[in-house]
């Protein structure tokens, strides 16, 4: 029977990953993780454990005690503040261990983290993307060329944290000089959809969903799967 641990556990991440292990009804054995002592998803564990910060120096270890307790085989992330640890900690944990970890390596996930390095992987992919500058000297360029609003934010965060959007010159200089490695985008007016696509693991397009997100401090509170067929060939 497997042994599938997974962190996070308290946020809505890790919670949709229990439920989606449970709903699959593969059994085995269920464990969760989380820096949170009453976190929600812990009543559907069946072994629960209280994590350090991922930024702790004690977390590797606290980490692969459970793993080696358990015998786990399988971690799946519900944290991403965990992913670039666990993403660090993979060649040790599958050495170490009976696991294998769902995480990109950590070149990619270091430029998936970051907006700006987003921005650059959809440009190279030649993907549709919001314009986007980190050049701040450029900025009052920028807005003459995309017109007001536009959107600045911290190149490196979560949530919808300090995510501001502008609609003049003073409020733009402003929190250009007071966010850290800000970047700013053209700004797209609209609903909000999000498409996963699904691979097997030869690297074969099986499938794809898109969805209408409505958000609550940049977290999904809302979703509705949707048939857009412009955004269905798109991802097509």
């Amino acid at each position: 029977m497997p042994k599938i641990l997974a962190t996070g556990v308290g946020s809505n991440i890790g919670q949709g990953i229990l439920k989606s292990l449970r709903a699959a009804e593969i059994g085995g054995e269920i464990i969760g993780t989380d820096v949170f002592r009453y976190a929600a998803g812990f009543v559907w564990c069946d072994a629960s454990y209280g994590v350090p910060f991922a930024s702790d120096p004690s977390y590797a270890e606290t980490f692969l005690k459970i793993l080696k307790r358990h015998g786990t085989e399988l971690v799946l992330i519900g944290s991403e503040v965990e992913t670039w640890e666990l993403s660090k900690l993979k060649t040790r944990i599958e050495s170490e261990t009976k696991a294998k970890v769902v995480v990109n390596d950590p070149a990619l996930v270091a430029r998936c983290s970051d907006k700006w390095g987003v921005a650059e992987l959809f440009r190279e992919a030649k993907l549709d993307h919001p314009a986007s500058t980190i050049r701040m000297e450029e900025r009052h360029a920028f807005v003459e060329k995309h017109r007001f609003p536009v959107l600045l934010k911290p190149r490196h965060g979560w949530s919808a944290r300090g995510v501001q959007k502008i609609e003049d010159r003073e409020s733009l200089d402003f929190y250009a000089a007071h966010t850290a490695e800000p970047i700013l985008q053209e700004y797209l007016e609209g609903d909000e959809y999000t498409s996963a696509v699904v691979f097997d693991r030869g690297g074969t397009y099986r499938d794809h969903i898109v969805l209408r997100r409505d958000l609550l401090s940049g977290t999904t509170f809302r979703a509705e799967v949707v048939s857009v067929p412009a955004i269905h060939a798109y991802v097509a």
